[in-house]
């Protein structure tokens, strides 16, 4: 493993302790749509682009990784609403987030695993 790989594996974990504060605040004062603004960046740019072009073929860190991810990264949205399910939520993006990972991998582009991410959050609103 590359010393990028390595810092691209271990980033998430100080994202995480970073952002979900950081994307907390911004809901709260903000309103919902400024927070899911701030977690789209860290979200398509980091986990998905960079995995998958430094995992070429390495199906844990191209699938997997950024699922797990992207479950915990819903935590941060469950935390803030009300009467929400938290665990549910992150459950349910953990096998949304295998679907957008593998949509990404086969595709070889971000862009139609974001429109996906997209249309099913403009459906839950709805």
């Amino acid at each position: 493993m590359t010393s990028r790989q390595i810092v691209a594996v271990i980033a998430p974990l100080l994202l995480i302790a970073v952002m979900v504060p950081v994307f907390q605040l911004i809901t709260r004062r903000y309103g919902n749509m400024m927070g899911w603004f701030a977690g789209l960046f860290i979200y398509w740019i980091l986990w998905h682009g960079t995995y998958l072009a430094l995992f070429q073929g390495n199906i844990v860190y191209q699938i997997i990784w950024p699922s797990i991810w992207f479950a915990l990264w819903h935590y941060a949205p469950g935390s803030v609403a009300s009467g929400g399910n938290v665990m549910g939520l992150m459950i349910s993006a953990l096998f949304f987030g295998l679907f957008l990972s593998l949509l990404a991998r086969q595709t070889n582009t971000i862009w139609w695993s974001i429109v996906a991410h997209t249309l099913a959050g403009i459906v839950m609103v709805i």
